[in-house]
């Protein structure tokens, strides 16, 4: 989990007037994670099967469709 005690005691903070130090939260996640209870907005984001995708090694740069590339992922459709 990312949601350490610090990081926690963070997200519930409160300044001396009862408002929160971190005024407003937005978070995107393609699940609902352990932070969306904490958003004031949570913002939709795609997994690996809804989206174009380039993966390449990590001794070298992210490439286009047209270079050398490991895997390009393609969208599932139905």
């Amino acid at each position: 989990t990312m949601n350490t005690v610090e990081v926690r005691q963070m997200l519930n903070d409160k300044d001396e007037n009862g408002e929160f130090k971190i005024p407003f939260i937005v978070v995107c996640d393609a699940f609902q994670s352990e932070m969306v209870s904490y958003a004031d907005l949570v913002l939709p984001d795609t997994t690996y099967l809804e989206r174009h995708d380039v993966m390449s090694m990590l001794d070298r740069p992210i490439s286009e469709f047209d270079g050398p590339v490991d895997s390009v992922r393609i969208p599932v459709v139905p």
